[in-house]
């Protein structure tokens, strides 16, 4: 995640766009080549993704807010990612109990 405000006019340094185009593309908010350079993809995934989640603070400038919002929705994802798991291993461990019961092949 960028430590810096990044954004049209800022001073932009390419590792702190890098994180911020991985961190789009985690969450789904795809912004091409992860290069780290801030090209119109990448600010058009940034808008997108204030829009959907601070629809009155589109400014396609990754400051405070945005951070902190994206940080949330990193964590969501990945607690979703999880929970998936754990789901998954708990169909796995359940098909394997009922091959021993009914001894299934």
């Amino acid at each position: 995640m960028p430590s810096i405000t990044v954004g049209k006019g800022k001073k932009n340094p390419k590792a702190e766009i890098l994180k911020l185009q991985k961190a789009l593309n985690a969450v789904r908010f795809k912004c091409g080549a992860e290069d780290g350079l801030w090209g119109p993809k990448t600010q058009d995934a940034l808008e997108r993704f204030q829009k959907v989640y601070l629809p009155y603070e589109v400014d396609r400038i990754f400051g405070p807010n945005t951070r902190k919002k994206l940080q949330a929705v990193l964590k969501s994802e990945f607690l979703l990612y999880i929970g998936l798991a754990v789901i998954l291993f708990a169909i796995r461990e359940t098909c394997e109990l009922i091959h021993v019961i009914f001894r299934i092949n």
